[in-house]
């Protein structure tokens, strides 16, 4: 995991707990519950997970990720973890973020199977037939780009991709690129 990544989590969780206050937790042998975030969630994954996470899916996605390694999330962390996460998931300001999310997904993997996007007759998808390998997508940039002799973010390859590739008319600040972004991200 990277810094840049640690230090968003615990950024994060200590907006969090700001805004919604810290509760004591009631195990002598578990951290508070933001070091709890930052330390077992924190370590794979970025905080904007809680945002886009469902909470009908919350205790399962837990669980999963408990079972993983259930040395590495005690059942009473994990009980803690589900309770902090719950109480974040559910203000109205980030239900707000998730359907905005949701819709941009939608719009993303229409983007993806699109051949009308550019002038080409081609997609995405054309080329790149498995989204789901995408997953891990953000931890491999910025990358370096031999004929830029630059780095370079995802944003600007695909970017450049939907242009020289697809054939498509779109500007750095189209709101298709983010949707693009966004899709590959949630796969």
């Amino acid at each position: 995991m990277t810094v840049r990544r640690l230090l968003v989590v615990v950024a994060l969780a200590a907006l969090l707990l700001s805004l919604f206050g810290a509760e004591t937790v009631p195990a002598q042998d578990a951290p508070p519950e933001d070091a709890l975030l930052a330390e077992k969630c924190g370590l794979c994954h970025s905080g904007h997970r809680i945002y886009i996470l469902e909470p009908a899916k919350l205790k399962e996605t837990i669980e999963r990720m408990r079972s993983k390694n259930p040395d590495w999330i005690s059942t009473i962390q994990s009980e803690h973890i589900a309770r902090v996460v719950a109480k974040i998931a559910n203000d109205p300001n980030v239900i707000a973020i998730r359907l905005a999310w949701t819709e941009s997904v939608g719009r993303g993997t229409a983007l993806f199977n699109d051949q009308t996007l550019g002038k080409k007759g081609v997609s995405c998808s054309s080329c790149h037939k498995k989204p789901e390998a995408f997953r891990q997508i953000e931890d491999t940039y910025p990358r370096w780009n031999a004929k830029l002799k630059r780095f370079v973010g995802l944003d600007e390859t695909i970017l450049t991709m939907m242009r020289e590739k697809v054939g498509a008319d779109v500007a750095a600040t189209d709101q298709r690129l983010m949707d693009l972004l966004i899709y590959l991200k949630s796969r």
